[in-house]
């Protein structure tokens, strides 16, 4: 207040201010600038395209296909992927906080199930894809998913990790004497660890690292165990899987002693929902490769297979 005003009462004056996209700073250190985005909506604030745009990459919307129905191009569509993937994070982190509570509130019936994913990584032509495996928690009581944990890590610096495996030639270690024991990086361990009724060769992905599917597992079921804390005690499902067998003692050891947790191994007739390929599918892989090696006996089975996906895009 100015002087000469004791007995006035306080005005109070409003500014509109614009608001910015980002704002940038200066190292005192250094002396260089940068920029930190303050607005996280910027360039994303049409919800007639988020709302929409959202639900079809939750229900696998093939992204070519997304741009001429939304009318966006290739940038702006994968500009919004970081974007959603953010928002989620966010969304995740704030209901989180009240999780462990209203857990413990009633008793918890948790199903898990493996779900495996193919991803053309390299050459869409080349059927030699990348296996993917995302492990899910579900509460049955709520339909609330719980936790989901894929064995892909994209935040780690791949090509470091790389080098330092080819220096060190920890291809010759055993796992448990490897420096990044966690990670495969090497096509024998990719084979290894996968498996599927029908053999299509696999491959790393060529960014990010692929992730073992017993760290992954232990790592989804430490989340499930953090979250369960509170609760006097909770029954889980899950399928008859031979590393579940030794997974779930080794972190819920104490839980099962103290009969806090109660774990069900289930096992069902196979009707091929883990085959990574369909039948129809299967089948047409299978007469090309036959007729291509029958053309070519000599040539290694790898070849086959990019012989086979060559003669795919001819056919296009």
């Amino acid at each position: 207040m100015k002087k000469g005003t004791k007995n006035r009462k306080p005005k109070t004056e409003l500014k509109m201010q614009p608001m910015y996209a980002s704002q940038r700073f200066l190292c005192k250190s250094c002396r260089k600038s940068l920029t930190v985005p303050l607005d996280p909506q910027q360039k994303h604030y049409r919800r007639d395209i988020n709302e929409p745009l959202y639900l079809s990459f939750v229900n696998k919307g093939i992204i070519n296909r997304l741009l001429d129905i939304y009318d966006i191009n290739p940038q702006t569509i994968y500009g919004k992927i970081d974007f959603f993937y953010e928002q989620s994070l966010l969304f995740s982190r704030y209901h989180e906080h009240e999780l462990q509570n209203k857990l413990s509130s009633y008793v918890p019936v948790l199903s898990c199930d493996h779900q495996f994913y193919l991803s053309n990584w390299g050459d869409t032509g080349t059927p030699m894809p990348t296996r993917l495996s995302n492990l899910s928690t579900v509460d049955n009581v709520t339909d609330y998913i719980l936790t989901s944990t894929i064995n892909f890590d994209f935040k780690t610096d791949s090509e470091y990790v790389k080098a330092e495996y080819k220096r060190k030639k920890e291809g010759s270690k055993r796992n448990y004497y490897r420096r990044f024991a966690q990670y495969v990086l090497s096509d024998e361990d990719v084979e290894s660890d996968s498996e599927n009724s029908y053999k299509i060769p696999l491959q790393r992905p060529s960014k990010g690292l692929l992730i073992f599917q017993a760290y992954s597992a232990l790592a989804h079921f430490n989340k499930v165990k953090s979250l369960m804390q509170d609760c006097d005690h909770f029954v889980y499902f899950l399928d008859n899987d031979s590393g579940f067998k030794q997974h779930v003692p080794a972190i819920f050891h104490e839980e099962i002693i103290n009969s806090k947790l109660y774990a069900y191994l289930l096992s069902s007739d196979k009707n091929g929902g883990a085959d990574l390929l369909d039948a129809g599918m299967s089948e047409e892989l299978k007469s090309r490769f036959d007729e291509v090696k029958s053309a070519n006996p000599d040539l290694d089975i790898k070849v086959v297979w990019q012989k086979c996906g060559k003669c795919n895009l001819i056919d296009q």
